[in-house]
């Protein structure tokens, strides 16, 4: 183990950590609703002497939010599948992106597998395939819920398979709760990030999170999905930290 530089990382550790409890003070006692540059300024260098370096506008606001209750629809893949080998519609002629949309969106109004709140987030070309990637954004806070998805696979005009996991929405909990900043949870990434690589963060935003490992196998099942920043690295990898 190289102790002296584990030792300048602990020392390094301490002072910043110095800094943010003074900053939540002044934010617990003043009323703040967000960190200041000095605090974004001093974790992405801190960061920076770890490999890891944040390419994305750190956020500020410090939110205020609820839990939400929802409704985990797991669809089965047997049944998408059978939906894919019922339809029949041949895709247009040439291939555009509004063809494509249109195309997709034909086959999941046919079969009640889009949703209102699903938002088309991306649509990725691999030569003669196209990969289209809905995501979903809760209407009210204008908030995306994650792990919540649909994929749709398009292959030689042809859609070739989809993937779809749904968390809807039900109601909010009844007391809100003060979310930690930003920088904060960027520090709780690099605590838990333990390979060697660089680190490229892309994107830091707050969504609400259902995490996928503990839900129910059942077809529709609930729960309650947490406020958490979604930290986006590396080749579109995602690390959820848990807000509160």
């Amino acid at each position: 183990m190289n102790w002296s530089k584990s030792k300048t990382i602990l020392i390094m550790a301490l002072i910043f950590t110095n800094i943010f409890l003074l900053g939540s003070y002044i934010s617990l006692h003043f009323q703040t609703t967000g960190t200041s540059v000095a605090e974004d300024t001093a974790t992405v260098d801190f960061l920076r002497r770890s490999n890891i370096y944040v390419y994305d506008e750190i956020p500020t606001k410090i939110f205020s939010l609820p839990v939400l209750e929802v409704e985990v629809e797991n669809v089965s893949q047997d049944q998408i599948n059978e939906m894919i080998s019922q339809f029949r519609i041949p895709f247009p002629s040439e291939v555009t992106r509004d063809n494509l949309l249109n195309y997709v969106e034909l086959f999941l109004n046919e079969n009640n597998l889009l949703e209102e709140t699903a938002i088309l987030d991306k649509i990725t070309s691999l030569g003669s395939s196209y990969i289209l990637e809905y995501r979903n954004k809760e209407t009210e806070k204008e908030m995306f819920v994650e792990e919540s998805y649909i994929i749709c696979f398009i292959e030689n005009k042809k859609i070739k398979s989809v993937e779809k996991k749904w968390i809807k929405p039900i109601k909010y909990g009844s007391k809100n709760q003060s979310t930690i900043p930003a920088t904060t949870a960027l520090l709780k990434f690099m605590s838990e990030y333990d390979e060697t690589s660089a680190v490229s963060i892309t994107n830091i935003e707050m969504v609400y999170w259902l995490d996928s490992s503990y839900t129910s196998e059942k077809a529709t099942s609930f729960d309650t999905a947490f406020p958490a920043w979604e930290i986006t690295y590396n080749n579109e990898k995602k690390k959820y930290i848990l807000a509160y």
